[in-house]
């Protein structure tokens, strides 16, 4: 049962409030615009499990890859991720010091939440993004859209929840800290109607800071022509060393690819990197690996990774396509914990929480790469098989015509 639900809607200038808001006694309605983003934040009670561990779903469409965050926003990686510091390990999940992880480009939110959360949610997994949290004494669902030019928003309480709402804009903003501004609108308990809305401002430091891609960028590209080991080349030749922080890669590979630690050295690598075994032997084993590289500002750095043998199908030879989203991020070490704590979104498990907690993240660049790799048609084993029986009885009748033939050597005579 819903017990909060509280609603951010983040303009870019004070004067969007007065033009793009309007109320009645019970409902607040907002309208979109350019850059306008808004979140909805749910909080359930549950009966507290005797289970005390933690659970993170988050989902990010990679259309909304391109789209510049906002200050109320937390970057998570693209696609849908589980996270578990639970002591038993689901199947295909990987295992990491901190967390539990499954990882797939499929919105899969049905397994992997309770069955007791009955929230009746319109999922949108192709525009919306969700960050949930589930712990054992309650669950919080946040999800962020985009509030389009001529999309309207309308809010009101309904029965046995406490709703709130704020429409702010950015005052101040550094890499560091935000100062928005805005209102806050309450509802009361008892008869449902919208309270005056009061003036509020807030100020506090980001834990992850979304990097405004019309500066400057970090491309992030394939080596072409793509082979069977594709390289990631990352171009950092316009950045500088920076005290107290790290430029660095994060990697959610799929099965089909991996990382040999034995060729590149990362500095975290979790999962299935097996050098020998063929995807179709790990499939039911994981979902694939996850990995941190340190990465050199004022170069091109290159990683290396290696794709794995395809499962054959009938009548489908060709390339499979595999795609996968690289994270470029500047962790820095700020000696201030105050960035965990955030009044739009907390940090929590994933590769962020294998980090202290006054480490913030700048996101410079996320960009999806597409590799493909040969597969084979079922249909041409009887050729493939054949044709390399014929090669070998060839190469033995070759070799012993050589053995046992009359090949000695004729010794010319000279003639007197």
């Amino acid at each position: 049962m819903v017990t909060r639900h509280r609603v951010a809607v983040l303009y870019d200038a004070p004067e969007a409030i007065g033009s793009h808001m309007s109320q009645n006694d019970t409902h607040l309605t907002v309208r979109g615009g350019p850059g306008v983003v808004l979140q909805q934040r749910w909080l359930l009670e549950r009966v507290e499990s005797l289970d005390k561990s933690t659970k993170r779903i988050t989902w990010r469409p990679r259309e909304d890859l391109d789209r510049d965050l906002s200050v109320i926003e937390n970057e998570l990686s693209a696609g849908f991720s589980v996270y578990s510091n639970s002591t038993d390990i689901p199947g295909r999940f990987i295992s990491t010091p901190m967390y539990n992880s499954f990882h797939s480009e499929n919105f899969d939110i049905e397994q992997h939440l309770l069955l007791e959360v009955n929230l009746d949610l319109p999922w949108n997994p192709e525009y919306f993004t969700y960050d949930i949290t589930v712990e054992p004494a309650q669950i919080q669902i946040v999800e962020y859209r985009p509030l389009k030019q001529g999309e309207e928003f309308t809010v009101g309480r309904v029965k046995d929840e406490k709703l709130e709402a704020g429409v702010f804009f950015v005052d101040a903003s550094d890499e560091v800290d935000v100062d928005i501004g805005g209102i806050r609108c309450n509802w009361g308990m008892d008869d449902g109607k919208l309270e005056r809305c009061q003036k509020t401002s807030l100020l506090y430091k980001q834990g992850h800071i979304a990097f405004n891609r019309s500066s400057q960028t970090a491309p992030l590209y394939l080596e072409q022509p793509i082979g069977l080991h594709p390289k990631v080349l990352i171009d950092l030749t316009e950045f500088d060393e920076r005290p107290q922080c790290m430029y660095l890669m994060h990697l959610q590979l799929p099965l089909e690819l991996f990382v040999d630690k034995f060729q590149v050295s990362p500095l975290l690598l979790f999962g299935e990197h097996d050098l020998e075994l063929p995807q179709y032997s790990l499939q039911d084993k994981a979902w694939g690996s996850e990995s941190i590289f340190e990465l050199k500002a004022g170069t091109v750095n290159e990683i290396t990774l290696h794709s794995r043998y395809i499962k054959p199908s009938n009548n489908s030879a060709g390339k499979f396509e595999v795609s996968f989203s690289p994270e470029i991020i500047l962790a820095c070490d700020t000696g201030d914990e105050k960035v965990a704590r955030n009044p739009f979104y907390k940090k929590g498990l994933g590769y962020e929480s294998l980090f202290t907690d006054d480490t913030s993240f700048r996101h410079l660049n996320t960009t999806t790469l597409s590799v493909p790799i040969p597969r084979p048609d079922m249909n041409d084993y009887s050729k493939i098989k054949y044709g390399t029986l014929l090669c070998l009885l060839i190469s033995i009748v070759y070799l012993l015509s050589k053995i046992f033939g009359n090949n000695k050597k004729k010794v010319p005579v000279k003639q007197e």
